[in-house]
């Protein structure tokens, strides 16, 4: 832009922050001082940088058989959501080349510059490895892929009751079993004369490795015995509480 000469122009310099989209914000351009009366011209900047959505968390994790995925972004722009694929190793497929495949998706959240955290439920899976990867997709269609996870499901064939950990313990600990099938169980716990203290599970619980918290804050240290009995198995371990 061509500016008529003179003695009193004064040219400022454009600083453009980054703005939210759909945020405008008015930056002088230039300003002319002239018999007393300062005229400043000025510009309307929008921001229409767009922020990718950022992953700061992808994992994958077992849980009674199932497979949770949690994700989290520190920024998100015009995201309509996540498309969730899995892929799964068979005997004709190579590790590096497994087809994936859709199986579920979750909202997304728009544009944000705020954290948000997501997970995902993948449910009645058979032994094998599996690889899971994220397809974000925004408004107008386009689309990123996230990294990969990966985790093996190894089959339960047999029912387990685990050695407690930590043992000796103070005040809790975690007790670990495992079921082939669906069964109800109940996990209580005794003294070393055989007096029940407390039962810690009493459910139906399906296939699969499950755990409990076992706090023994309000017990005197000592030997106590867990037991677990599901259908026809029953089983005890013993444990060490040190105070």
């Amino acid at each position: 832009m061509n500016l008529p000469s003179h003695p009193h122009h004064q040219f400022s310099s454009v600083i453009i922050q980054t703005l939210l989209p759909g945020i405008k914000k008015y930056i002088p351009i230039w300003s002319r001082l002239q018999s007393g009366q300062l005229s400043v011209w000025t510009t309307i900047i929008e921001d229409t940088v767009t922020v990718p959505v950022e992953f700061t968390q992808f994992s994958a994790s077992v849980n009674s058989g199932n497979v949770m995925l949690e994700w989290e972004t520190s920024t998100e722009t015009n995201n309509l959501g996540f498309e969730i694929e899995r892929a799964r190793l068979t005997d004709n497929s190579e590790i590096n080349n497994m087809e994936f495949r859709l199986i579920g998706f979750v909202q997304g959240n728009g544009t944000t510059t705020n954290p948000n955290s997501y997970s995902f439920t993948d449910e009645e899976l058979l032994s094998g490895v599996y690889q899971y990867r994220l397809k974000q997709i925004d408004y107008d269609g386009s689309f990123n892929y996230s990294g990969i996870v990966e985790l093996n499901l190894i089959a339960i064939n047999d029912f387990r009751l685990e050695q407690n950990y930590p043992n000796p313990f103070n005040p809790s600990t975690t007790i670990s079993y495992q079921l082939p099938k669906a069964e109800f169980v109940t996990v209580k716990i005794f003294d070393t004369i055989g007096n029940e203290v407390k039962t810690i599970v009493k459910e139906n619980k399906p296939a699969g490795v499950h755990e409990v918290n076992f706090d023994a804050s309000q017990l005197s240290s000592g030997i106590y015995l867990y037991r677990i009995d599901a259908g026809t198995f029953h089983q005890s371990k013993k444990m060490l509480l040190v105070k």
